[in-house]
């Protein structure tokens, strides 16, 4: 029996993932999380807690006190999907250590 390798670097894996992730939420009627490539989405703070697993009042202590990126459009907050996923891996970086 022949033994088949593959070889995925972190991008590949990261979209791999969310993609199966991203299918499972759609089965369920769950279209916050569109598609892998559509990082540039601005979210509402309550779709932004969703996304990152967190609650409001959680993510706006990322935002008043680790520096999470936002933009203010008169009185709403919104967040950058690109953001929110860069501040992730920020954190569980930080929690490995």
């Amino acid at each position: 029996m022949a033994k088949v390798l593959y070889a995925y670097d972190e991008k590949d894996v990261e979209q791999i993932i969310f993609s199966a992730i991203n299918k499972s939420l759609k089965r369920n009627g769950n279209a916050l999380l569109s598609t892998f490539e559509d990082n540039d989405a601005k979210l509402t703070q309550s779709q932004a807690a969703k996304f990152i697993g967190v609650s409001v009042p959680t993510l706006i202590g990322y935002r008043e006190e680790r520096g999470l990126p936002y933009e203010r459009i008169g009185k709403p907050v919104y967040y950058y999907k690109k953001d929110l996923l860069a501040f992730s891996r920020r954190q569980n970086e930080i929690k490995k250590k």
